[in-house]
């Protein structure tokens, strides 16, 4: 591991997981975190066991940003994404911790000074933002007008955490992994939980056990990040990433079904989670809620924003 730090303590810890990273991707989105005002924060690079680590690249590009508030962690093996970002939280120094990809960018310089001073004001554990869709080709970048994640906002915007919670786990109206931001510690115990359990891949499981357990997460209604679309695990379509994804869910169907003391809606949660990713398509409807989702995301979406 290297190591250096500013004498400053970090309220957040940006993490960057990377395996077989495009070098270039990553300094882009290192472009995005350096430049962050307001706030004192340290970059965490955790790679998974890449051919190549980058390292004197890595260190040379922190020199010459002047930059100094940063840890550089190598494993020797691939081992998934979720020990992948274990291995960040356990070194992380800040409050909070926001977990990022090569290719994906904090989207203005008090990004994450705004986003820590909402979860502070809402005294929330996690928050999701919204996110810029984008994809980059040989003609430039082009934004997307896709549906939003989640669909759902209007129960986040009521504070009705019961709904939020329900929409979540039962109905998977879920946030998009790369839109998180939390506390640390609340962060690195359910990220053990999940770990333990043998889930590889689906590090934001972790925000779906938390909904579970009634920790809710608050929607900062800024678009954050800009999130590289087509070509991440979850919408780059993938079969073999499906699978892999899918078997997550099942090992986080059973943790949640194993867990004792169960309230009579966690038990509804489970049963309709199970429904929702075992059923057909035309039974999954008869999920409370999930008529409404359908006929929201097929005839009347919540878009994600483009810039201006």
């Amino acid at each position: 591991m290297v190591y250096n730090e500013k004498t400053e303590l970090p309220v957040v810890s940006v993490i960057a997981i990377t395996y077989n990273q495009d070098l270039n991707k990553l300094l882009k989105t290192l472009d995005s975190i350096v430049i962050q005002e307001g706030i004192p924060f340290e970059v965490i690079i955790c790679d998974d066991g890449s051919e190549k680590t980058y390292e004197k690249e890595l260190e040379n590009y922190f020199s010459l940003k002047d930059f100094a508030s940063y840890r550089l962690v190598f494993h020797e093996k691939n081992e998934g994404t979720v020990s992948n970002y274990y291995s960040g939280l356990e070194i992380a120094r800040g409050e909070y911790s926001k977990l990022i990809s090569p290719g994906d960018y904090l989207s203005e310089r008090h990004t994450l000074e705004r986003w820590v001073s909402f979860l502070k004001e809402r005294n929330a554990v996690w928050a999701f933002s919204d996110v810029y869709y984008y994809n980059s080709r040989n003609e430039g970048t082009h934004y997307f007008r896709t549906p939003a994640m989640p669909q759902m906002i209007r129960p986040y915007l009521k504070r009705d955490q019961a709904e939020c919670a329900w929409n979540y786990v039962a109905l998977c109206d879920l946030a998009n992994g790369a839109a998180m931001m939390g506390k640390t510690a609340v962060q690195m115990h359910f990220c053990k939980q999940i770990q333990e359990k043998g889930i590889l891949y689906c590090e934001d499981d972790i925000y779906r056990l938390m909904m579970y357990e009634g920790i809710v997460g608050a929607y900062f209604p800024e678009p954050a990040i800009c999130y590289e679309y087509g070509n991440g695990v979850s919408t780059s379509g993938s079969p073999e990433w499906r699978r892999r994804m899918d078997a997550d869910d099942e090992k986080l169907i059973r943790m949640m079904s194993d867990k004792e003391n169960l309230t009579d809606q966690q038990k509804k949660m489970v049963k309709a989670f199970i429904q929702c990713h075992q059923a057909g398509k035309v039974h999954k409807l008869f999920i409370r809620g999930k008529l409404l989702c359908w006929i929201r995301f097929h005839f009347f979406p919540r878009l994600a924003p483009v810039p201006e």
